[in-house]
């Protein structure tokens, strides 16, 4: 799964009891991992991040 990480974006913190992190969009990825186009008509993309084993931010060519 992939998403955009900006201004819409949401990441929730300590003390909450839950951590979530919202997307603003969501992307489709490629087997090696590369981002390949926005999902169509997204608003989002929630994630629990209860159920992540590894998350990795990385920089855009476009911003």
């Amino acid at each position: 799964m992939g998403g955009r990480y900006g201004a819409g974006s949401y990441a929730s913190s300590h003390p909450a009891s839950a951590y979530d992190l919202f997307l603003e969009s969501a992307w489709q990825l490629a087997p090696d991992g590369r981002f390949l186009s926005r999902v169509d008509r997204t608003q989002g993309l929630h994630v629990r991040l209860d159920d992540i084993e590894v998350l990795e931010f990385v920089t855009s060519e476009q911003r």
